[in-house]
This record gives C-alpha cells, sequence and structure tokens, in this order.
C-alpha cells in the first residue's frame, strides 16, 4: 500500500506541476498572439498605403511621400518581431522555433508549439514567374508580316502543387497571360496558389525617329514627330504625339510621362529602366495595342504606319518605311504565380517558359510603392504577409484552445488520483468511530461483569 500511494503522490504532484506549465503556454500564445495582431495593423496600413500608390492620379512625389510611411512600418514591423518576449525569451524574431511543453505528469507528454520569424524580411508572398517573349524591330516592315506582338502560350497541363494540394490546369494553344491566370485562379481554393497575369512591351533606348528611301539611292531624313494611339486590347486608346528633340532620353521621357498622364484610361503603365528602355506595362494582364502609328519626315514626305500590337498586322503608304534599329522592342507575356507557403509548377505549357517554376519568398522589406506597377506588386506581397501571419494566429488560437482542454483533463485526473491515494494513506473515521463505540461498549460490559463477580462470597 505504501509504495501504491507513494506513486500516487508522485503523479499527483507532476500533474500540479503539468497545469503550471500549461497555463504558462497559454501565457506565451497570448504574448505572440498579441503581437501578430498588431503585426497584422501595420500590414493592413502598408497595403491601404500600396493601394492609395496604385492610383493613376498620384504623382512621383505623392509616391515618394507614401513610399517614405511604407518604409518606416517596415522597420516597425522588424522591431516588434526582434523585441516580442516572455519571460526574456524572444518569440518573433524566427529563434523559438518548435519547443515542446511538458503537459503531463510522466516523460514525453508534451504539447508543440511553433513560432516563425515575423519580421519585415521574413515574411512575404511566394511568387514565381514564368513568361513568354518575343523579340525584334518595332516597325520594320519585314517583321510586320511574320511577328505576333503578342506573347501566347503552348497548348498543354499546367501542374500546380500549392500548400492545399495539386491541380492540373489546362492551357489552349495561344492563351494569353490573363487567359492562363484565370484557369489557375479558378482552382486557387484546391491549390493554395492563385496567379496575376502582366504583359510588358519593352521599347529600345531610342525611338528610331529616322527615315531610309526604298529607291536605289537612299537618302536619310529626319521626323519631326510620331504620334499613335496606345492601350489595352479591347480598352479605350490615349493617342499619344511626341515631338522629336534629336535627344532619345528626351523623347523616351516624353513618350513615358504621355502614357502616364493617361494611365486611368488606358490601363497602362510606362517607365524608363537603368538601361534607357522604355517600359510599358498593363499590369492587369490585358494584351497591348499600338495602333495608328504615324510619323512626318522633316523633309516633308509623309510616313504612314499602323501596327496592331495583338495580331501583328501592318501596312505602309508612302515611299519610306521607318529604320527602327534603336527602337527594338521585347513583348513579354508573364504569369505570375503567389501563395502564402512553397508551391511547385510542372507541366508542358511551362517547359517552354522562362523562370522559376518552384516559388521564391518575395520579401516584404523589398517591397515599393514608387511607381503604379511596383505598387500592384507590393499589394501581392503584402496579401501573402497576411496570410502568413494568420496562419501563425490560428494556430496559436488552436494550441490555446488544447492548452485549455489539457488542463481541464490533467485537473479531473489529479482529482480522482487524489481520491484513490486517500484510499490508501487517509484513516477511515467512520469505521474507526464504529470500532471505537464497539469496544468501549465491550469495555463497559466487562468491567460491570467483573464488579459483580467481585461482590460475590
Amino acid at each position: 500500500g505504501l509504495q501504491i500511494a507513494n506513486r500516487l503522490t508522485s503523479q499527483i504532484h507532476g500533474l500540479g506541476v503539468a497545469v503550471r506549465n500549461a497555463n504558462d503556454g497559454i501565457s506565451l500564445a497570448q504574448t505572440a498572439e498579441g503581437a501578430l495582431q498588431q503585426s497584422t495593423n501595420i500590414l493592413q496600413r502598408m497595403r491601404d498605403l500600396a493601394l492609395q500608390s496604385a492610383n493613376g492620379s498620384n504623382s512621383a512625389q505623392e509616391r515618394k511621400a507614401i513610399g517614405a510611411e511604407v518604409n518606416q512600418l517596415k522597420e516597425e514591423l522588424t522591431r516588434i518581431a526582434d523585441t516580442t518576449t516572455f519571460g526574456g525569451r524572444k518569440l518573433l524574431d524566427g529563434s523559438f522555433g518548435s519547443t515542446a511543453f511538458q503537459v503531463g505528469s510522466n516523460a514525453n507528454e508534451t504539447i508543440n508549439v511553433t513560432l516563425t520569424s515575423a519580421s519585415s524580411d521574413a515574411l512575404g508572398s511566394y511568387r514565381s514567374n514564368v513568361a513568354g517573349s518575343i523579340t525584334g524591330t518595332g516597325a520594320a516592315a519585314a517583321d510586320l508580316a511574320t511577328a505576333k506582338r503578342n506573347v501566347g502560350f503552348k497548348a498543354g497541363d499546367i501542374d500546380i502543387k500549392g500548400s492545399l494540394g495539386k491541380k492540373t490546369v489546362s492551357v489552349v494553344a495561344d492563351s494569353s497571360a490573363s487567359e492562363i491566370a484565370k484557369a489557375v485562379n479558378m482552382a486557387a481554393s484546391e491549390t493554395g496558389v492563385s496567379a496575376v497575369a502582366k504583359n510588358t512591351i519593352s521599347f529600345g533606348n531610342g525611338l528610331g525617329l529616322t527615315a531610309d528611301t526604298s529607291d536605289t539611292d537612299p537618302a536619310n531624313h529626319t521626323f519631326d514627330a510620331i504620334s499613335f494611339d496606345i492601350g489595352t486590347k479591347g480598352g479605350t486608346k490615349t493617342s499619344v504625339t511626341i515631338t522629336a528633340s534629336g535627344d532619345d532620353a528626351t523623347d523616351l521621357a516624353a513618350l513615358r510621362d504621355a502614357i502616364n498622364a493617361e494611365s486611368g484610361t488606358n490601363g497602362l503603365s510606362a517607365s524608363i529602366n537603368s538601361d534607357g528602355e522604355l517600359l510599358v506595362a498593363a499590369v492587369n494582364g490585358d494584351n497591348i495595342e499600338i495602333q495608328n502609328y504615324k510619323g512626318n519626315a522633316g523633309s516633308g514626305a509623309a510616313v504612314n504606319l499602323t501596327v496592331n500590337v495583338d495580331n501583328g498586322s501592318g501596312t505602309f503608304a508612302g515611299d519610306y518605311t521607318l529604320d527602327a534599329t534603336n527602337a527594338a522592342f521585347k513583348a513579354v507575356g508573364t504569369v505570375q504565380f503567389n501563395a502564402s507557403s512553397v508551391f511547385t509548377i510542372e507541366g508542358a505549357s511551362v517547359d517552354e517558359l522562362t523562370g522559376q517554376t518552384v516559388g521564391q519568398l518575395n520579401r516584404i522589406t523589398d517591397i515599393k510603392v514608387d511607381t503604379a506597377s511596383n505598387a500592384q506588386d507590393a499589394i501581392a506581397v503584402i496579401d501573402g504577409a497576411l496570410a502568413n501571419i494568420d496562419a501563425q494566429r490560428a494556430d496559436l488560437g488552436a494550441v490555446q484552445n488544447r492548452f485549455d482542454n489539457t488542463i481541464a483533463n490533467l485537473q479531473n485526473i489529479s482529482e480522482n488520483v487524489s481520491a484513490a491515494r486517500g484510499r490508501i494513506q487517509d484513516t477511515d473515521f467512520a469505521a474507526e468511530t464504529a470500532n471505537l463505540s464497539k469496544n468501549q461498549v465491550l469495555q463497559q460490559a466487562g468491567t460491570a461483569i467483573l464488579l459483580q463477580a467481585n461482590q460475590l462470597p
């Protein structure tokens, strides 16, 4: 009995410690969850700012001011992650990992709690860009007869393996980037992977504003101006006229400003990269069309050129063709896959495309809102970061509920084990009182009999 009682005593003491451990686990989870709530508020503010910056009404100066607040929020996000502690142990800087909480009276009766980094350089969206492209000279007569100015993807299947499962998406021949993105998004609830499309046309570092005669004795002529209509396929076109200055950088800057001035109408965003190339992007993935391209020769000879970026048709009027050696273009159709966790994409339709087929992390710390296009990208990255935090908060809520149930069960076990030990160690007062009463009666009876016997002669 003593051995059993001692074993039960050890269990009771262990259960008491386990209850305290579980309560500590709840407190730790609540501390981390509270910090993640503030991180969520910061990300929501950053998302609002990115949406504001993506609007076409903002100037470069206004976007710079928006970016300044975004940068401050990035730093605060990292500061919260680095300084959130429980009992001196950091919770959200990535060092916590998976930790076991002892919630039983015996060895290895544990509950694991996992915390990942919530700093701006660890949060983001996993992304993979696959792209098809064509390259050519944008206004040469020979190219117009054969080249297609929008990218069509190869027919086949795309196998998407995400956190929720695997799904095969079929792609028909010559599908545009936006059509593929729509197909991927229809399966997002089954894979956890979404997609956005972007079509971009980049022009070389010059507009090529020169003309050559088509006879056997060429003579160069300088163009005074070019004009064309640009916009997304089926959307509103914006008429753009640029007067040639003789300086390529100036001409490209003027063209960029003219397109961006009407970005709210034509759905396009233009920028000049570090190589001096003009980039025109339809961030919603629609095909880009350039129509009614016209140039006026300085000598008075007129050059009329119509270019449809969608189907590559071209017609010429007059005796001149444009020499577009410096106006080379590259059309790129990009399907951007996004998810909050690692994913892979495979399939015949992907084999001939360029880009990554395994999702790579795009971090909050790297986002920019200095252009409408970058702001659109930032929104996707922030959404991925929010999904990461939401998943971690869901895990913390679940483990808190688990600790609560564990504590209730431990208390129930402790109560019953204590009762069992009591039945072994504790005195049964009822039985002992009854025995005492019986013995007292017997003693009194014996005493009375002895007294009477002593009185006999």
